[in-house]
């Protein structure tokens, strides 16, 4: 089995990332952060864990330019730069997320996601809740 250089991946996510023209006919200039409640895998069909709007009605895909001033990436990890906030619920079920996806689109339930990774902190979405994951606590690490 062959592995990978910590330098290629470096380049790798500085281009998905950081790079909006890099691949852009296959991404575009912006990625989409998704809601899990539990963890995201490879295999297709995967998505159906995403939150929804019929159980949080408020609920999207946050987009998140593919800019250096978005994200950082160092040592083969990549983490976002700024906070990223999510509409506050006005309505719905209370939810558990645990997972974030980085996704190609916009569109809940597409199985467009680029990776899959846990929040540092399982987070309850609920009425009157605005849920946020912080600057740097979402990370992606390729190996």
């Amino acid at each position: 089995m062959s592995e990978k250089t910590t330098t290629w991946a470096t380049s790798l996510l500085t281009e998905l990332l950081t790079t909006s023209d890099a691949m852009s006919g296959s991404l575009g200039s912006s990625l989409y952060v998704a809601l899990l409640k539990s963890t995201g895998t490879t295999a297709a069909g995967s998505m159906t864990n995403e939150l929804n709007t019929t159980d949080n009605p408020q609920y999207t895909r946050v987009e998140v330019a593919r800019t250096g001033s978005d994200w950082s990436v160092t040592g083969g990890v990549g983490s976002n730069d700024n906070a990223i906030t999510w509409a506050q619920q006005t309505s719905g079920s209370s939810t558990t997320v645990t997972f974030a996806a980085v996704c190609k689109g916009s569109t809940i339930a597409t199985d467009d996601a680029l990776y899959f990774t846990p929040l540092t902190t399982n987070r309850t979405l609920s009425t009157g809740v605005t849920l946020e994951i912080e600057a740097g606590d979402l990370t992606i690490t390729e190996s």
